[in-house]
Formats: structure tokens, C-alpha cells, sequence
């Protein structure tokens, strides 16, 4: 039982793992290692010296079963830590190598994110609908920019109607081990926005961004 529980669980990670078999992929397994247990606790006696061999075995098999699917094994937990933590940033890496990040829908539906500007962590808000990277004054004073040498000259459209935004170049924007340098944003008047926005601008410079459900994907380069 013990090595089918080890067989069952290598053979379904390595032939698509969750995306394929769904929950079997975990269900399976740990069928197969509760029946192991029972048995062991049953027969314990009978079969001490035997037992304990088929237990180093499968401790053996476990083991390299969790060093040869370690990167499928931290890619998935990565995940269920990003579905935990919704609105934090979790940092994966693609197959290929490149720098991915997670991101959870938070209670309010939205994606946010921390994100460092200038090397000040803002709590952020992906939008789509942004041309650009827009820090609220509170936000860009907390960056450092002095707010009171803005020229507020850049017209801009938003749901309360015309705005008139500052123009700034920021030294650096991270959304976890992504990161770009001297990137233009916006910084609105006080008490105009409440939050600040992860905007296109950012979000087109990755190789892509994918929206699914309540799962947001950055991939860089």
C-alpha cells in the first residue's frame, strides 16, 4: 500500500498533477498511506521486522518522490499560500526560469498588492482601466516627492469627471522580485484619491498579465 500510495502520487504529479486529475491527485495517495497505517497498526506484531523495512522503504520512496517533484511541489504551495493571503504578492518562478508573481482577489473583489516605490511599500490597487501609475498625495509623500513643487497640469479622466494630475518619474516600481526603473506615474491632488493605482503602464512593460477568476498573474521577461 505504501508503494502504491508512492506510485500513485509520482504518476499523477508528472502527468499534469492537479490540472488532470484533480483532487485525486491528492486523494489518491493518502488512501493508499491510511490503509498502509492501518495495516501496520493491525498486523504490528506479527510482522515487526517486515514493517519496519516497508516503512524505511517508503520513508526512501517519499523522499525522493518530494526531491524529484520539488519544483511542481513549491509552485502548488505557492499558490495555496497566494489563496490564503489574498492581496499579498507571492513570487514563482516559470518554468523557464523568469520571475513570476500571484496575487489573490482581496474580500473587496479587487486586486491589490504591496508594491515598493522608490523603496516605500504602498498598498496598491491593479487597474486595468489606468494608463498609467497614479499615487495618491498621501502615497507620493510617503515615496518622498515633495508634493507642494508639483505642477498639477495633466488632465484626466475619472469617474468623477476631469482631474488635474502631476507629473512625476519614479526611481524604481516592484510588485515582488519584478521591477522597473525610472517609470513615469501621476500624482493626484489631495483627497482626490483614496488609493493608489498599479496602472498600464507598468503592466504592459511585463511579458504578460493574466486575469483569471480571482487570480492575477504577472510574468516579467
Amino acid at each position: 500500500m505504501v508503494f502504491f500510495a508512492a506510485c500513485s502520487a509520482a504518476f499523477m504529479i508528472n502527468n499534469g498533477g492537479v490540472a488532470r486529475f484533480g483532487i485525486a491527485t491528492y486523494v489518491l495517495p493518502s488512501v493508499f498511506a491510511v490503509i498502509a497505517l492501518g495495516l501496520t497498526i493491525r498486523f504490528r506484531r506479527l510482522f515487526g521486522a517486515e514493517l519496519q523495512i516497508a516503512i524505511w522503504a517508503a520513508i526512501v520512496l517519499a523522499l525522493m518522490s518530494i526531491y524529484l517533484n520539488r519544483d511542481y511541489l513549491f509552485h502548488h504551495c505557492n499558490r495555496l499560500l497566494a489563496a490564503f493571503l489574498p492581496g499579498r504578492a507571492i513570487a514563482l518562478t516559470s518554468a523557464d526560469g523568469t520571475a513570476e508573481v500571484l496575487v489573490h482577489k482581496t474580500r473587496g473583489g479587487h486586486f491589490e498588492t504591496p508594491v515598493k516605490v522608490n523603496g516605500r511599500e504602498l498598498f496598491m490597487l491593479v487597474d486595468t482601466g489606468a494608463s498609467s501609475i497614479v499615487l495618491s498625495h498621501q502615497d507620493a509623500r510617503r515615496v518622498g516627492i515633495n508634493t507642494d513643487e508639483l505642477a498639477y497640469n495633466v488632465p484626466v479622466s475619472t469617474a468623477s469627471g476631469l482631474s488635474l494630475n502631476a507629473f512625476v518619474t519614479l526611481r524604481s516600481v516592484s510588485v515582488g522580485p519584478i521591477s522597473r526603473q525610472t517609470i513615469a506615474a501621476l500624482v493626484s491632488p489631495e483627497g482626490e484619491l483614496a488609493q493608489s493605482l498599479l496602472g498600464m503602464n507598468f503592466l504592459s512593460s511585463l511579458a504578460s498579465f493574466q486575469m483569471k477568476a480571482d487570480e492575477l498573474r504577472l510574468t516579467d521577461y
